[in-house]
């Protein structure tokens, strides 16, 4: 008998065993944490509840196949586990809302089953009946970031209550790393979670002179119910554990509703842990979201200009030269350069210096920015040459943040955010357009 399948046994025994002590405590969940076996390649039998697959390698689903002795491996692989559903998961639910299944984050594609049948593809469910295929490896890439959350119906015939139950998962990876990693695994009956979200991500943190403050927004996701509940917006020092703020916001949000919340807190002098805590009294839940509120010791710029940037550049005779001077303070602002070799213009109001160097050399240029505050000069060494980045580049890679979804709108809002945030008057010059950018908007990609 395999030891996950011990394990469930067991989980069922001992709700039993108190029961007859005189407690009764219902099981509700059920862990997918560990008990995975995994075997390379591919075999539509390995589906089967009945295929024997006591020579498989036992595998954990917190990390990638690579990092556990199968590196490198490209390809398909197959992922087994059994355990039983105890009803009352059902029972206990206060929603009815069905039974969720957890498979957390798998890299690329997935088709995965219960009990010999599909239920859900690339984090879709399929309907009772669907037939598997081989197009779902097809489709985008990035899907090796999404969780795979899966709900069925309680009264699904795919679903064995009291009985063992064997999910396999068909996985396909496309190259570099694969396999099932991170996230949640496991079974619960649907709650008001699965359909709450808040999301505290989007709006950041705005500073002013007294305060810092960001915007919450709480969505119900559910076509048919309303959520009655609590936020509690809760932060605390961590440095001595001392509360800074605390507001409970009861909510109701119809199906489909969303409302929003501020968060403001005092000028801050040291980092501070939000904690947002939702109740939801209808289905005796309640959950959190972590954050955390940055703070600014860097002093204002003062009103007088300040020029910043490197203080050499370096480019090729002949070739498109770029370059922009710099500076914090008072707008508007002027800049002047005395004198610039030749082939080179500047603007003297966005302090951009473009055009085409002529000859080799050197050059020492007084730099000089003025506005009606005052003025600040220092020295630009140009050399025209071999030697070109003769410092390191001030700026932003998009890869960072969008990966191989990059596109010109993305690029041009992240050159304007450098501009409105004040990043440009710091030599903050440089937008990297990585990887990605070549792939065609809404290219399918075969």
């Amino acid at each position: 008998m395999s030891k996950c399948r011990i394990a469930s046994i067991f989980a069922l025994t001992a709700v039993a065993s108190l029961a007859g002590a005189g407690f009764l405590i219902a099981q509700t969940s059920v862990s997918l944490e560990t008990g995975w076996k995994f075997i390379k390649g591919d075999n539509p039998a390995y589906a089967d509840p009945g295929f024997d697959d006591s020579g498989w390698s036992p595998i954990l689903v917190d990390r990638i196949w690579e990092a556990q002795g199968n590196d490198p491996y490209d390809g398909y692989a197959w992922y087994r586990i059994r355990v039983v559903i105890p009803s009352t998961i059902r029972q206990e639910s206060r929603l009815k809302e069905g039974l969720r299944i957890a498979l957390g984050k798998i890299n690329n594609f997935d088709l995965s089953f219960l009990n010999g049948r599909l239920f859900g593809r690339n984090g879709k469910v399929v309907p009772p009946g669907a037939a598997p295929d081989d197009d779902y490896i097809k489709e985008d890439k990035s899907l090796y970031d999404l969780l795979r959350t899966y709900i069925l119906p309680f009264d699904d015939p795919r679903i064995l209550w009291d009985k063992e139950n064997v999910i396999a998962v068909r996985v396909f990876d496309e190259g570099g790393q694969g396999g099932m990693f991170d996230g949640e695994h496991g079974l619960r009956a649907v709650g008001f979670r699965d359909f709450i979200t808040l999301d505290y991500k989007s709006s950041p943190f705005v500073f002013s002179r007294a305060d810092a403050g960001k915007t919450l927004t709480l969505r119900n996701d559910s076509l048919n119910r309303t959520f009655r509940g609590t936020l509690t917006i809760l932060a605390v020092a961590p440095l001595d554990g001392s509360q800074i703020r605390k507001k409970e916001h009861p909510v109701e949000l119809v199906p489909g509703g969303k409302a929003q919340f501020d968060v403001r807190l005092p000028k801050l002098e040291e980092t501070v842990v939000l904690t947002y805590t939702i109740d939801s009294p209808e289905d005796a839940d309640r959950w959190e979201y972590r954050d955390g509120a940055p703070y600014i010791l860097t002093p204002e710029p003062p009103a007088a200009p300040r020029l910043t940037g490197p203080k050499i550049v370096g480019a090729r005779p002949g070739r498109p030269f770029l370059h922009a001077l710099t500076a914090t303070g008072q707008k508007p602002m002027t800049f002047a350069v005395n004198p610039l070799p030749r082939g080179l213009n500047l603007n003297p109001r966005t302090g951009i210096i473009t055009g085409r160097p002529e000859k080799k050399g050197t050059h020492k240029v007084e730099v000089i920015a003025t506005n009606p505050a005052g003025e600040d000069r220092r020295v630009l060494k140009i050399v025209i040459g071999p030697d070109i980045a003769l410092t390191p580049q001030m700026g932003w890679n998009s890869w960072n943040v969008w990966g191989t979804a990059v596109d010109a709108e993305k690029v041009k809002d992240s050159a304007r955010a450098f501009v409105d945030k004040g990043l440009l008057d710091h030599g903050w010059t440089y937008i990297n357009i990585d990887d990605g950018w070549e792939i065609p908007k809404d290219d399918p990609r075969p």
